[in-house]
């Protein structure tokens, strides 16, 4: 058997040694992807807030991109952190001062709800509620 036969097989191994740690920098860049996660989400809410009375484009761009999150399970776990809970349901409560917007934060909230009860969506641990 020649030797570069089994060169391959040692770099797989090696490989499969070392799948699912992580290095410095990757974890420096997780936290970094994790934090623009966060900034996207609040600046779509906030699209759909009270400050946003004049633009409807800019709301049903802002709705169509949350209902999407609502179907990946990463998005879904960024979408429902408890900051952005927290602005959407004050965007759901500010009533008449966000008549062009109510409505849309309303549904998105629903669909929200809606996949918790998903037994299919892979929630974060500490979003899961236990049902006895």
């Amino acid at each position: 058997m020649y030797e570069w036969e089994n060169s391959d097989q040692e770099n797989n191994e090696e490989d499969a040694e070392n799948e699912g740690v992580l290095t410095n920098e990757q974890h420096k860049m997780k936290q970094v992807l994790a934090q623009k996660g966060k900034q996207i989400v609040m600046g779509l809410l906030e699209n759909m807030s009270a400050k946003n009375q004049d633009n409807l484009e800019k709301t049903l761009n802002a709705v169509t991109i949350l209902q999407e999150f609502c179907e990946n399970d990463h998005c879904f776990n960024i979408l429902t952190s408890r900051d952005a809970l927290m602005k959407l349901i004050t965007i759901c409560c500010q009533g008449e001062h966000n008549k062009l917007n109510l409505h849309y934060a309303l549904n998105l909230l629903q669909t929200i709800i809606t996949e918790f009860s998903n037994p299919d969506k892979e929630i974060a641990d500490d979003r899961k509620l236990e049902i006895q």
